[in-house]
C-alpha cells in the first residue's frame, strides 16, 4: 500500500501509528530523534495531522484531539475509536488513491480535469502516475496517459487490484452503489453469515468487497463477458449454492445470460479462493493435490500463488 503514497504520507501514518501506541505525551525532542527531523518537518507533520483530524471527526462522528504545548506532542481518542479510521483519512486524502476511484468509475480521466480539480501542476500529476503505474503493473494493467488517461487491462485483473486497493487499505467498502444495492448486498451477505456460520468476519467482509466492485463495475457496463467453468473450490459451499443465493438476491440486476454467468462465476472462483487459503497458507500449497480436486484450472489459485511469491 505504502506503494501508492507520497514519502510525507509515509511519514504521516508512522506518526499516528506512533502516537497511537504511545498513549502519552511524547516530547518533541524524542519525535524529532525517532524520524531525524528538523522542527520544520516535524510542525509540518503536526499541522497536517490536526487537519486529518478535524475531517475524520466530522465525517466519521467521533471525537480525536491533539494536545500540542511546543514541548511535547499527545494524541487522545478513546479506547473504542480504532487507529484504522486515522489511517483510513490519509489513505482517502491520497491524490494516487483519488486518481484510482476516479478510473474505477469511468472509463477514462483527464489529466487536465484532474489537476484543476487538485489544483495541482502536470509535473505532480506525473509522478502520481507513475506510483498507480507501479502499482498496477503487479496486477498486469497499466496506465495509459495518451490523450486520455485510462487503466488497460483484463476486466478480472483490473477487479483483482481494486480489491487489493481496498482491503490492504482498509477502505473496506465501496461507496458508491446505489441504496438499493448497497441493500441487496447487505441482505445477501446477512444470509451468507447465517447459512453459513463457519465464515469470519473478514471472509464476509471479503466477498462484501469483492461483490462491492463487481456490481459497481457491471452496472457501468464493465463485464467480465467469458469466465470458465469452474469446479467447487469449498466443499462446504457448493457453487451451486452460492449461484442460487446470486441469482435470488440480484433478480433485478441480471443482463445478459452468459454475462451474468461469467461475472457470479469470478465472485465464487475469487472469494472461495481467497477464503480457503491465506497468504501464508498459499506459498506452501500442494498443486498436485488441487489438479486431483480439479482446482488447477481457477485462475485466481494461480494469480493469489503469483501475488504471494512477490511479497
Amino acid at each position: 500500500m505504502h506503494n501508492l503514497l507520497t514519502k510525507q504520507e509515509i511519514q504521516l501514518l508512522s506518526l499516528i501509528e506512533y502516537l497511537y501506541d504511545s498513549k502519552e505525551k511524547v516530547p518533541m525532542q524524542v519525535l524529532r530523534r525517532k524520524y531525524e527531523f528538523s522542527h520544520y518537518n516535524i510542525n509540518n507533520l503536526l499541522n497536517q495531522l490536526t487537519l486529518l483530524i478535524s475531517r475524520v471527526n466530522t465525517h466519521e462522528n467521533v471525537h480525536i484531539r491533539i494536545i500540542n504545548n511546543q514541548q511535547s506532542i499527545e494524541l487522545v481518542a478513546d479506547e473504542n475509536i480504532p487507529i484504522e479510521l486515522m489511517k483510513e483519512a490519509v489513505v482517502r486524502g491520497s491524490l494516487t488513491y483519488m486518481l484510482a476511484l476516479d478510473l474505477l468509475l469511468k472509463r477514462y480521466t483527464s489529466a487536465k480535469d484532474f489537476c484543476e480539480e487538485h489544483f495541482i501542476n502536470f509535473s505532480i500529476f506525473k509522478q502520481v502516475s507513475d506510483r498507480l503505474n507501479n502499482y498496477l503493473a503487479r496486477f498486469n494493467c497499466y496506465l495509459n496517459l495518451k490523450r486520455r488517461e485510462k487503466i488497460c487491462g483484463k476486466e478480472k485483473d483490473f477487479r483483482s487490484f481494486f480489491y487489493s486497493l481496498f482491503f490492504i487499505s482498509g477502505t473496506s467498502l465501496v461507496p458508491f452503489l446505489s441504496k438499493t444495492n448497497q441493500a441487496q448486498l447487505q441482505n445477501f451477505i446477512e444470509i451468507i453469515k447465517n447459512r453459513y456460520p463457519y465464515f469470519t468476519y473478514t471472509d464476509l467482509r471479503k466477498l462484501k468487497l469483492i461483490m462491492s466492485i463487481g456490481l459497481l463495475r457491471y452496472q457501468s457496463d464493465f463485464t467480465i463477458s467469458d469466465y470458465p467453468e469452474i469446479a467447487t473450490i469449498n466443499l462446504a459451499f457448493p457453487y451451486s449454492e452460492f449461484q442460487l443465493l446470486v441469482n435470488d438476491c440480484f433478480i433485478n440486476e441480471q443482463k445478459e445470460p452468459d454475462t451474468w454467468r461469467a461475472e457470479i462465476r469470478f465472485y465464487y472462483d475469487f472469494f472461495s479462493t481467497l477464503t480457503m487459503y491465506s497468504l501464508e497458507q498459499i506459498e506452501t500449497v500442494n498443486f498436485a493435490n488441487l489438479a486431483i480436486m480439479g482446482m488447477d484450472e481457477s485462475p485466481h489459485v494461480t494469480w493469489i500463488f503469483e501475488k504471494c511469491t512477490q511479497l
